[in-house]
């Protein structure tokens, strides 16, 4: 039965190929998921450990366990006891919670002793007789291969001459006062009375740290420097805590591990455990675990990221799965006489089904190979994403092969192969009678148009957005932060198109008919047979129309989603800081004395020479700012934000959008400028302070080191203000926005800042360096463009929804060129005697060419025309909904949906050129037709 059905497989070698393409992509892109996930969460998880690690100098791959115990001497065995149970507890604790993921992690047990007082062999032991005081010894095991002796010798353990060895640092031996190679009494005091025998301690050595980065010193090397001596780590704890008595006070136990080995096939087992630990342990121990919050949430945003990347790629599994059934239902033509036959001999339909699993599965088996790596390929690719259709040179995406990428793989196959056996299972009802009947009937009414699904998909998806905007308009109105996250708003994207298509291939034969009456009585001869064919072959006609519809109307939704949600999640950014470049110069005399030598005395400067900032490279425009966030009015006594602004200057520099305001912003600047006692407000404030424009409202600052009161006219009120959210403390929106001039005439020295403008083409780095040569000593820094590449064009969701989205258009574009070739090729060939008729009546070639160009551009002109139709009203009325699932919150601009012209040209461009192959390949068969051949197997 194999090789029958490998047989039947290299029979129809054009379909096989046609139908292993399909789930060859379909295995692809199922694998793609998992391993992007994956991938980026990894890429970022690691990234932003690596900027922690950068910024505040502290290894974040660490699970630090510390505990205290008793100080007095009557709890030096009680301080035992709760060791020894504690240690057992971390012990049960790190064995349930085993952490081999993490690769090979280093255990270090620290105990540390309680402050000893030390003195001369020789003293008596008294308070006034001691040499220092505050010494602790401290045991660590594998200290000794992270330090090295600079002076003397290292400890040995054991007790040797009645004395213990220890080893100090040249800080601890210099504030102690003590000197390496003497021995030294430590005792214990509690009250000035003396609770314990001294003990016998001899200094051997100075030591130091052998390597400053190594993650053993995790916590720095500062607590080692006071008074701290180290020994031996058995000795301290079986020989002088366990049998001498000496107390103990502190313990910890800290694991070492290299952060870069936590993947997202490991994050959610590791976050898990990592809970367990802290949760245990806390009741006992002081439990810090740095990057456990970053585990757990992307734990959880992993498989946020997932069905988001699933539900993106709806449209592209929908054509996938109508494409594979449309190869499968040609493939399984050839075989109808064949399974008519079987049937009637007395063939199950189980028997029958079977032989075609088999070559479904030797089909899967071989897209198993290839699709997997191809789709691990496809994840880099949408990392690579900068937007719709734009690609970036990025550092590649790994993720090894994983369990996740295997089963994602496994049930797409499965999805293929049910998918394929849907035509096997209609050809199996059938016998030798029926089939013959059916091919000589009339060709039936399309089950989906008896059953109006095109209205109810529209009506369905109507009818969930309608649902949807009334969701999230009760969740806006109850003051609440969430929009709704229900996921089936992509589904009624998805519905809307597909329902939208449908309806364009109902009125599909009347547009046809309707344009062969217009031009029956002037259409040359070739025309009119194309109009003819045209009309009877409505139902491979109406499919090429419905696959182009479908492309290019999800590639136009596609482009406008991601256009959209980037553009707008930009927009807040640049909104909420005002302008390309923010930054506060430091004021003070040690830095202005690097700009002028003649500054020697502590001087605060109220003004700062602007030459400096506009000589900086790429700077086009500075403009003073003055923000302050601790404004008052008789009746509010916080909660106001005040921005004080140039306005000549300030229109230069700010960041503005035509819909953020009802009018433009220089409007509100120019009347700002005609009175500079003026100020615009909130029209919250207005309401709260139960003013009118164009009464006075009183303003007081308690920025400075005196208060002034603002006495100003209300001109009117303002919507939004660039800058206002870098310094939002509530949720109120009550801010004003004043001259800066008046303000400053009134509070000389307010300490305000500079916003930058900077030219396209200078870079940030290029900046930077410009203010380092002119040693600018900055306070504050915010840099717009940064942030932009931080959160929009570096964030996971934005790549995936980037990546996701370009690749179901491209490879939409390859399932359409495969369908559209496919159809074209079977469409000449069927028709091959009627052209070789026409060419014996002396019909030329051009004009057959002539012909089947006119037939490509009525069915792919019909199908633009409506994909383009369909592709905006979809974007005007689900992209909006896409973004607040995504949440991209529009409360500081009003969300606009933005579809480019760049967008519509490279959609057209891909889709001509597709055409133009089709149209090649299909006039080189035609060109190729043996007339004399064609015409006597016709008559055979």
């Amino acid at each position: 039965m194999f090789l029958v059905s490998l047989k039947k497989l290299l029979k129809n070698k054009w379909l096989t190929l046609c139908l292993f393409l399909g789930c060859f992509l379909i295995v692809a892109v199922a694998s793609s998921i998992p391993t992007y996930t994956a991938g980026i969460f990894s890429k970022v998880l690691v990234k932003e450990m690596e900027s922690a690690q950068k910024e505040s100098e502290l290894y974040p791959g660490v699970i630090s366990i510390n505990a205290k115990y008793g100080w007095s001497a009557q709890d030096k065995a009680h301080g035992f006891k709760q060791y020894e149970s504690n240690y057992k507890l971390i012990n049960d604790c790190l064995s349930r919670n085993e952490l081999s993921q993490l690769g090979n992690i280093n255990r270090f047990d620290t105990l540390e002793s309680g402050s000893y007082m030390a003195y001369q062999l020789t003293d008596q032991v008294k308070m006034n007789n001691s040499i220092s005081k505050l010494n602790r010894i401290i045991g660590t095991t594998k200290i000794e291969d992270y330090i090295k002796i600079v002076k003397g010798e290292m400890y040995k353990p054991g007790l040797k001459d009645g004395c213990y060895e220890v080893i100090a640092d040249a800080k601890s031996l210099k504030e102690s006062k003590l000197v390496v190679g003497k021995t030294y009494q430590f005792a214990f005091s509690k009250n000035n009375v003396y609770k314990n025998k001294p003990y016998k301690i001899k200094i051997t050595g100075v030591y130091e740290m052998k390597n400053p980065d190594d993650p053993f010193w995790f916590d720095g090397f500062e607590k080692y420097e006071q008074s701290i001596f180290l020994m031996d780590y058995n000795t301290l704890l079986n020989t002088m805590i366990k049998n001498d008595k000496f107390l103990i006070t502190n313990s910890s136990t800290n694991l070492i591990y290299d952060y870069h080995n936590i993947s997202i096939s490991n994050v959610a087992s590791t976050a898990t455990k990592l809970e367990d630990i802290a949760a245990s342990l806390q009741n006992n121990n002081t439990v810090k675990i740095p990057i456990m919050s970053k585990l757990v949430y992307y734990r959880d945003r992993q498989a946020w990221l997932t069905k988001l990347i699933l539900l993106l790629n709806i449209p592209l599994c929908l054509i996938l799965l109508f494409y594979i059934f449309t190869m499968a239902k040609l493939f399984v033509g050839y075989d109808e006489n064949e399974i008519a036959v079987l049937k009637s001999r007395g063939a199950t339909t189980f028997q029958v089904v079977k032989l075609y699993i088999i070559e479904f599965s030797l089909i899967s088996i071989i897209a198993l190979l290839f699709g997997i790596p191809f789709g691990m390929y496809l994840a880099g690719f949408i990392g690579y994403s900068n937007g719709f259709l734009s690609f970036v040179n990025r550092t590649a995406i790994h993720s090894p092969l994983s369990l996740p990428i295997i089963l994602y793989a496994l049930t797409s196959a499965a999805v293929f192969i049910l998918t394929s056996l849907v035509p096997i299972l209609f050809a199996c009802k059938k016998n030798i009678l029926s089939h013959k009947q059916q091919r000589n009937a009339k060709t039936k009414t399309p089950l989906w148009k008896l059953a109006c699904l095109d209205i109810i998909f529209l009506g369905i998806s109507f009818y969930g957005l309608y649902l949807y905007n009334n969701e999230n308009k009760a969740l806006l109105a109850s003051n609440t932060a969430k929009t709704t996250n229900n996921p089936l708003i992509f589904i009624m994207s998805s519905l809307f198109i597909i329902g939208a298509c449908l309806f364009a291939l109902r009125i599909y034969p009347y547009l046809i008919k309707f344009i062969h009456w217009c031009g029956k009585k002037i259409w040359p001869a070739a025309i009119h047979v194309s109009m003819i064919n045209l009309s009877r072959n409505k139902r491979t006609g109406s499919l090429l129309v419905l696959f182009l519809a479908f492309t290019i109307s999800s590639g136009i939704f596609n482009a406008a989603t991601a256009r959209s949600i980037n553009k707008n999640q930009e927009d807040q950014i640049r909104l909420s800081n005002g302008a390309d470049i923010v930054l506060e110069i430091s004021r003070t005399a040690d830095f202005y004395a690097k700009i002028n030598e003649d500054i020697t005395r502590p001087v605060y400067i109220t003004e700062f020479p602007i030459n400096q900032i506009k000589n900086l490279k790429g700077v086009q425009a500075v403009s003073k700012v003055y923000s302050s966030s601790t404004m008052t009015t008789p009746t509010m006594q916080q909660g106001l934000h005040m921005l004080s602004v140039q306005p000549q200057q300030f229109s230069q520099v700010v960041w503005s959008r035509d819909d953020m305001n009802p009018y433009h912003i220089n409007e509100y600047l120019n009347a700002l400028a005609e009175n500079p006692k003026g100020c615009f407000i909130s029209p919250e404030l207005l309401k709260k302070e139960e003013k009118k424009i164009g009464d006075t409202i009183f303003l007081q600052d308690e920025n400075f080191y005196y208060p002034r009161v603002l006495q100003m006219t209300i001109l009117g009120t303002i919507d939004r203000l660039p800058g206002y959210e870098t310094f939002r403390t509530n949720s109120d929106n009550y801010f004003a926005l004043t001259n800066f001039d008046y303000v400053f005439s009134l509070k000389t020295g307010v300490p305000y800042k500079h916003w930058i403008k900077l030219d396209k083409d200078v870079s940030t780095k290029e900046f930077y360096d410009s203010i380092s040569d002119n040693k600018l000593l900055l306070n504050e820094l915010v840099n717009t463009r940064e942030q932009v590449i931080e959160n929009v064009k570096n964030n996971p969701n934005i790549q995936g929804l980037n990546g996701t989205l370009s690749l179901s258009f491209i490879l939409s574009l390859v399932i359409t060129c495969t369908g559209l070739l496919l159809y074209w090729v079977i469409d000449v060939k069927s028709r091959s005697l009627q052209f070789s008729v026409l060419r014996s009546m002396g019909v030329s070639k051009r004009s057959l060419n002539s012909m089947l160009a006119f037939e490509q551009f009525i069915i792919a002109g019909f199908a633009i025309i409506c994909g383009v139709l369909i592709g905006g009203l979809a974007s005007t009325l689900f992209v909006h909904p896409i973004s607040m699932f995504l949440n991209v919150k529009s409360q500081l601009l009003p969300f606009i949906t933005l579809i480019q012209i760049g967008d519509y040209l490279r959609i057209f461009v891909v889709v001509i050129l597709l055409l133009i192959v089709c149209l090649a390949t299909i006039m080189s068969i035609v060109n190729r037709l043996n007339i004399a051949s064609t015409l006597k197997l016709g008559e055979d």
